[in-house]
Protein backbone atom coordinates (compact mmCIF):
# COMPACT_ATOMS: atom_id res chain seq x y z
CA UNK A 1 0.00 0.00 0.00
CA UNK A 2 2.72 2.16 0.86
CA UNK A 3 3.05 3.61 -3.22
CA UNK A 4 -0.41 4.35 -3.29
CA UNK A 5 -1.76 7.90 -2.44
CA UNK A 6 -5.17 7.94 -0.78
CA UNK A 7 -7.48 11.39 -1.65
CA UNK A 8 -8.54 12.42 1.87
CA UNK A 9 -10.94 15.74 2.84
CA UNK A 10 -9.45 18.67 1.96
CA UNK A 11 -7.42 17.93 -1.25
CA UNK A 12 -5.09 15.67 0.88
CA UNK A 13 -3.09 12.99 -0.85
CA UNK A 14 -2.01 10.38 2.25
CA UNK A 15 0.82 7.86 1.12
CA UNK A 16 0.11 3.95 1.97
CA UNK A 17 1.87 4.17 5.04
CA UNK A 18 0.08 7.57 6.05
CA UNK A 19 -3.36 5.28 6.02
CA UNK A 20 -1.58 2.60 7.32
CA UNK A 21 -0.43 4.81 10.50
CA UNK A 22 -3.92 6.27 10.76
CA UNK A 23 -5.09 2.91 11.20
CA UNK A 24 -2.60 1.89 13.60
CA UNK A 25 -3.84 4.87 15.54
CA UNK A 26 -8.08 3.73 15.80
CA UNK A 27 -6.54 -0.01 16.90
CA UNK A 28 -4.57 1.71 19.20
CA UNK A 29 -8.02 3.40 20.22
CA UNK A 30 -7.37 6.77 19.04
CA UNK A 31 -9.73 7.50 15.26
CA UNK A 32 -9.27 11.41 15.25
CA UNK A 33 -7.00 11.77 12.20
CA UNK A 34 -8.61 8.81 10.56
CA UNK A 35 -11.94 10.22 11.06
CA UNK A 36 -10.59 13.91 9.84
CA UNK A 37 -8.58 12.73 7.27
CA UNK A 38 -11.75 10.69 5.17
CA UNK A 39 -15.46 11.12 6.66
CA UNK A 40 -17.51 13.12 5.68
CA UNK A 41 -20.66 14.68 7.27
CA UNK A 42 -23.97 15.86 5.79
CA UNK A 43 -25.03 19.73 6.62
CA UNK A 44 -28.09 21.04 7.56
CA UNK A 45 -28.12 22.26 3.78
CA UNK A 46 -27.51 18.72 2.74
CA UNK A 47 -24.26 19.50 1.46
CA UNK A 48 -21.77 16.45 1.85
CA UNK A 49 -18.72 17.97 3.46
CA UNK A 50 -15.04 17.07 5.16
CA UNK A 51 -15.77 15.82 9.06
CA UNK A 52 -14.48 18.25 11.16
CA UNK A 53 -15.01 18.31 15.14
CA UNK A 54 -16.53 21.38 17.14
CA UNK A 55 -15.18 22.72 19.89
CA UNK A 56 -17.49 20.14 21.98
CA UNK A 57 -16.73 17.02 19.96
CA UNK A 58 -13.01 18.22 20.67
CA UNK A 59 -13.72 18.22 24.21
CA UNK A 60 -15.75 15.02 24.58
CA UNK A 61 -12.70 13.24 22.53
CA UNK A 62 -10.01 14.21 24.67
CA UNK A 63 -12.14 13.59 27.90
CA UNK A 64 -13.25 10.11 26.54
CA UNK A 65 -9.52 8.64 24.88
CA UNK A 66 -8.02 10.60 27.43
CA UNK A 67 -9.68 8.15 29.75
CA UNK A 68 -10.85 5.19 27.96
CA UNK A 69 -8.89 2.03 27.53
CA UNK A 70 -10.90 -0.23 26.48
CA UNK A 71 -11.84 0.35 23.18
CA UNK A 72 -9.48 -2.08 21.64
CA UNK A 73 -11.69 -4.82 24.01
CA UNK A 74 -14.46 -4.24 22.07
CA UNK A 75 -16.59 -2.03 24.29
CA UNK A 76 -17.38 1.37 24.26
CA UNK A 77 -20.89 2.76 25.36
CA UNK A 78 -22.49 5.98 25.54
CA UNK A 79 -25.74 7.94 26.43
CA UNK A 80 -25.94 11.18 24.15
CA UNK A 81 -28.52 13.63 25.09
CA UNK A 82 -26.98 16.90 23.90
CA UNK A 83 -28.77 18.31 20.80
CA UNK A 84 -27.33 20.69 17.75
CA UNK A 85 -23.78 19.29 19.59
CA UNK A 86 -23.61 16.94 17.18
CA UNK A 87 -22.13 14.29 19.97
CA UNK A 88 -24.50 11.62 17.54
CA UNK A 89 -22.39 12.38 14.62
CA UNK A 90 -18.81 12.22 16.44
CA UNK A 91 -19.98 8.79 18.12
CA UNK A 92 -21.38 7.39 14.80
CA UNK A 93 -17.76 8.75 13.56
CA UNK A 94 -15.80 6.42 15.51
CA UNK A 95 -17.98 3.95 15.32
CA UNK A 96 -17.41 3.28 12.17
CA UNK A 97 -13.64 4.05 12.34
CA UNK A 98 -13.51 1.46 14.56
CA UNK A 99 -15.85 -0.79 12.61
CA UNK A 100 -13.81 -0.67 9.20
CA UNK A 101 -10.67 -1.11 11.50
CA UNK A 102 -10.37 -3.52 14.23
CA UNK A 103 -10.68 -6.84 14.05
CA UNK A 104 -13.78 -8.48 15.33
CA UNK A 105 -15.29 -5.11 16.84
CA UNK A 106 -19.01 -5.12 17.06
CA UNK A 107 -21.37 -2.47 17.46
CA UNK A 108 -24.96 -1.85 18.43
CA UNK A 109 -26.91 1.53 19.21
CA UNK A 110 -29.90 1.75 21.24
CA UNK A 111 -32.43 5.11 20.98
CA UNK A 112 -35.31 6.19 22.37
CA UNK A 113 -36.95 5.57 19.27
CA UNK A 114 -36.04 3.29 16.47
CA UNK A 115 -35.82 6.24 14.13
CA UNK A 116 -32.74 7.59 16.20
CA UNK A 117 -30.77 4.69 16.32
CA UNK A 118 -31.26 4.47 12.52
CA UNK A 119 -29.84 7.95 12.18
CA UNK A 120 -26.57 6.72 14.22
CA UNK A 121 -26.72 3.88 11.67
CA UNK A 122 -27.29 6.29 8.58
CA UNK A 123 -23.79 8.17 9.80
CA UNK A 124 -21.99 4.50 9.71
CA UNK A 125 -23.46 3.78 6.32
CA UNK A 126 -22.33 7.51 5.18
CA UNK A 127 -19.01 7.53 6.27
CA UNK A 128 -18.68 4.05 4.54
CA UNK A 129 -20.15 4.78 0.97
CA UNK A 130 -18.24 8.42 1.05
CA UNK A 131 -14.54 6.90 2.04
CA UNK A 132 -12.01 7.06 -1.00
CA UNK A 133 -11.87 4.04 -3.19
CA UNK A 134 -8.11 3.19 -2.34
CA UNK A 135 -8.97 2.35 1.34
CA UNK A 136 -8.77 -1.06 2.24
CA UNK A 137 -11.10 -2.46 5.53
CA UNK A 138 -10.20 -5.00 8.18
CA UNK A 139 -12.42 -7.36 5.90
CA UNK A 140 -10.64 -7.13 2.60
CA UNK A 141 -13.48 -4.85 1.12
CA UNK A 142 -12.80 -1.47 -0.56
Amino acid sequence: MSELLVPGNGGMLYTGAEVEGMVAEVRGGHPRRYIEAFFKVMTEEGELVAFKFTPEQEYFYEATFGALKRVRDGFWAFAVKARKVRLTTFIGACEAAFLFNLPGFQCGVIGAEKKHAKQVLDLVDLFYNNLPEDIVLEDGTQ
